[in-house]
């Protein structure tokens, strides 16, 4: 639940909705439509700025433009179908991965569209 105390707290502090990449992890960025999945830490600041536009980078460079369709918190252990991860990371070891990137038993998946 949105609390108006995390409205306050991200309102006015970004200028512009960015999310950076470290690479175009299996070419994903390059669809109509990809997914991203991101520490649980931040899901607040991601779902209110849904329908928002984002500039997308990779390693810090702009990449391309995108809506954020959807930002959904989601257990790991809720997860059925966990090829899903194989095919947005283009990694069969996914789950060394995830361990890199410090995502905990909780995370938010993100739907984006590619507008640019």
């Amino acid at each position: 639940m949105i609390r108006q105390t995390d409205i306050r707290r991200f309102k006015g502090k970004v200028k512009e909705n960015k999310i950076n990449f470290s690479k175009n992890w299996n070419n994903k960025i390059d669809c109509k439509f990809f997914t991203t999945i991101r520490n649980a830490d931040y899901s607040n600041y991601y779902m209110l700025r849904v329908k928002e536009k984002f500039t997308v980078l990779i390693n810090k460079k702009e990449y391309c433009k995108a809506i954020l369709h959807d930002a959904t918190v989601v257990k790991f252990e809720d997860v059925k179908t966990p090829e899903l991860f194989v095919i947005d990371t283009g990694e069969l070891n996914y789950n060394d991965l995830f361990k890199k990137f410090k995502l905990k038993d909780t995370f938010i998946l993100l739907l984006f569209e590619r507008v640019d």
